[in-house]
């Protein structure tokens, strides 16, 4: 997997994972996304994309994560999900 996709994956995660299954799925907004408070993910942008026939309804985001690791320096990934 390349590192982009990875790190979006991972985002995907931490945004799916950041408030209890019981709640209420936040709204498709940077502002509403940003508000869960993930660590080192930055949302840009969110806008709603309705269903079609052969897909289902989703919320188009797009953002940055920080990163760090162990003997690299401090960056930042973009992703689009």
């Amino acid at each position: 997997m390349q590192p982009t996709r990875m790190t979006a994956a991972f985002a995907a995660v931490l945004l799916a994972t950041a408030a209890p299954a019981a709640l209420a799925a936040p709204a498709c907004t940077a502002d509403a996304l940003n508000a869960l408070h993930v660590p080192n993910v930055t949302v840009t942008a969110a806008r709603p994309v309705a269903a079609t026939a052969t897909d289902p309804a989703l919320c188009d985001v797009q953002g940055a994560v920080a990163t760090h690791g162990e003997g690299a320096p401090d960056g930042s990934a973009n992703f689009a999900m």
